[in-house]
């Protein structure tokens, strides 16, 4: 895959703002059969989806777009205090418009926690993505403190001034950037406040889908019940309120597998300096082929 300049240049971005090895990427076919859009997390980069981009891209075909979200992957993030929901889907909708001028008949969306949140909802909003939607450790509900976040909590989280100052002042006066080369080194509370914005859209949509509103034409899984960041049971609510409508598939790791939340769509371990920071999916392999069978099985072309 090579560095997306084009989106740089949209999003008004210089290569030498962002940090190397998170920059926007982007791989295509010169007779491509369909597009795939796949979203990082909250604090972390492209990179992430790299692997299982490269996957779609060599063997399905595929033309292949990894935005690099706003307030993301930055040299100088300054606190990601410029961060907004709003301009997260601005990202989304112009990857969106970009597939749609290659392969109009075939988009695919997908991502990896916010990433899977964001693909998601546009999913339920724009009548393009007319293939797959992917996700993988998608938060469509949080683990805060071993507690699901759900619904008339993530209001609070984003409505009360006191309860945003209890959650930030451990991080107020720590750089993001640390030692890890893809990811900011925790989840800042300004990013935070927005994923808390798109959780109360995206679990009314949930609900809507009971009364059979769109979603993508089929739905891929992948999930770690190890997963403490984004509770499992988030994603079991999306597959039960899609019910038979839609083909589904989902690859669920076990607990004690201990594959964690990010770890999930990483095929090769995380190094710095020749030393492990963050290990990769021992089920890499075996998710990637489930994967593959179930977008060969319910591809419209």
């Amino acid at each position: 895959m090579k560095t997306w300049s084009e989106y740089l240049e949209k999003f008004g971005l210089s290569a030498d703002e962002v940090r190397p090895g998170c920059e926007p990427l982007i791989a295509e076919q010169d007779q491509p059969v369909g597009s795939a859009i796949l979203i990082h997390g909250l604090s972390d980069s492209p990179h992430y989806m790299k692997a299982i981009g490269e996957h779609l891209h060599k063997r399905h075909g595929l033309n292949v777009y990894l935005p690099l979200l706003h307030a993301h992957g930055l040299a100088e993030p300054e606190g990601m205090e410029a961060v907004s929901l709003e301009s997260w889907k601005e990202n989304v909708v112009w990857c969106i418009d970009q597939a749609a001028l290659a392969t109009p008949a075939a988009i695919s969306i997908g991502g990896l926690s916010t990433g899977g949140v964001l693909s998601f909802w546009a999913s339920m909003n724009d009548a393009r993505i007319n293939q797959h939607l992917l996700l993988f450790s998608a938060a469509l509900d949080l683990l805060i403190a071993g507690s699901s976040l759900f619904g008339a909590v993530a209001e609070r989280l984003v409505r009360n001034r006191l309860l945003n100052d209890l959650l930030d002042w451990r991080n107020r006066d720590k750089p993001l950037i640390g030692q890890h080369p893809f990811r900011y080194d925790y989840v800042d509370y300004d990013g935070a406040r927005e994923l808390c914005r798109l959780l109360l859209e995206t679990d009314l949509l949930i609900n809507g889908l009971q009364e059979d509103l769109r979603l993508a034409p089929s739905l891929f899984v992948a999930h770690s019940y190890a997963d403490a960041t984004a509770d499992i049971e988030g994603v079991l609510r999306l597959l039960n309120a899609v019910g038979e409508r839609h083909p589904q598939s989902r690859f669920l790791i076990e607990h004690e597998l201990a594959v964690g939340h990010a770890e999930l769509v990483l095929a090769d371990p995380v190094t710095v300096g020749g030393q492990i920071i963050e290990t990769s999916n021992s089920e890499f392999a075996k998710m990637v082929e489930r994967m593959d069978k179930f977008v060969s099985e319910n591809s419209a072309i």
